[in-house]
């Protein structure tokens, strides 16, 4: 849960998309427009739900026995699938409050539809950035994968660095170590 927190997806795209939230729904035009808005947007998360999901699929169809041991020397497989679980709790729980806010749209105060319009574009810029994150995770697993059938077919011996932790503050993503 912690290192949820201190993600750099968690800090960059929650705050990003509350402060749209906010200030568009305080913009009439807008305002006027949020049942819309938030519909899309509900759609928008499922259907990163299901990029997630079909990520997830593949990593595991590719899963054998020597790929698995290299991920426990890694890390482990609970720490491999940590973003895909995120991604997807994210994405879910996006598409809840936005079709929420829709349905519950002009019902309370303003400050009440701004707050659901806030949360909504909050946990949905959340999950985009979260998603383009978990591609990266996915592709340099996917580079590790090549690397290390590459150097078991020349019968080498294999060893590779601890891998960089994306949801890791002293270790953003993209960088290695």
């Amino acid at each position: 849960m912690a290192a949820t927190l201190w993600s750099s997806d968690f800090r960059i795209g929650l705050p990003v998309g509350i402060g749209v939230g906010i200030w568009c729904a305080y913009v009439k035009v807008v305002r006027t427009a949020e049942p819309t808005v938030l519909e899309n947007a509900g759609v928008g998360a499922i259907g990163l739900l299901a990029v997630t999901l079909a990520a997830m699929a593949f990593l595991l169809a590719f899963m054998d026995e020597s790929y698995t041991s290299l991920i426990e020397k890694a890390g482990g497989v609970k720490s491999l699938y940590r973003p895909f679980r995120t991604a997807s709790i994210v994405s879910g729980a996006a598409a809840l409050v936005c079709f929420v806010g829709a349905v519950d749209n002009d019902s309370g105060p303003i400050w009440w539809q701004a707050a659901v319009f806030a949360l909504g574009m909050g946990l949905f810029s959340w999950a985009v950035v979260g998603v383009v994150q978990l591609v990266k995770v996915l592709l340099r697993y996917g580079e590790r994968r090549e690397q290390w059938y590459a150097m078991t077919k020349d019968n080498q011996d294999v060893q590779f660095p601890e891998p960089p932790d994306p949801f890791n503050s002293a270790n953003p993503a993209g960088t290695d170590p």
